[in-house]
């Protein structure tokens, strides 16, 4: 509050970019939530079009390292050592090529590519959804963080100024 009683005019404008903010942020949530049921619904795709054999390519929800929450990754059905069965993550980058021809795939190669190629988009577009998220949010932070020293700079020297000011004012009396 200023010394005429007056206020000032920063609450209307912090409260149309909260109100902004919020609704960027629920956006983001409903577009993700979106995102994860197409890519379920690829795997499910996935999981009917191909044969319970070596090489079967789905989409598993996976925690990763330095990440809290689950996150889809392409996997490869493999038989390991002693005939036991397990998931292997492969790259998404190349995961298209590695879509079987033979041994029973071939009857749906070409659904099982489309499929691989879309949910390979859908998991690019949710990175980027996530990457941008939090970068933004991220900067948020350091720019709150550099305005608090920054602000605690300022009040310094205006301090200063002040105390110079009322002890010149003082001598001069």
């Amino acid at each position: 509050m200023y010394s005429d009683g007056r206020q000032p005019h920063t609450r209307p404008a912090l409260t149309d970019l909260v109100g902004e903010l919020g609704g960027i942020l629920e956006r983001a949530q409903k577009e993700l939530e979106e995102l994860d049921i197409l890519i379920q619904i690829a795997d499910q795709l996935l999981e009917m079009l191909q044969p319970h054999s070596p090489g079967k390519i789905r989409i598993a929800w996976w925690r990763k390292r330095r990440v809290r929450e689950l996150t889809p990754v392409f996997v490869q059905l493999t038989v390991g050592m002693g005939g036991r069965w397990y998931l292997k993550a492969v790259a998404a980058k190349n995961v298209h090529k590695l879509v079987k021809r033979t041994k029973g795939f071939e009857a749906n190669y070409t659904q099982v590519y489309r499929t691989v190629v879309l949910a390979k988009e859908l998991l690019n577009r949710r990175g980027t959804l996530l990457g941008l998220t939090r970068q933004h949010m991220q900067a948020i932070q350091n720019t709150f963080s550099y305005q608090s020293k920054a602000r605690s700079k300022i009040f310094t020297d205006l301090l200063e100024i002040y105390n110079g000011t009322s002890q010149t004012a003082q001598d001069s009396s």
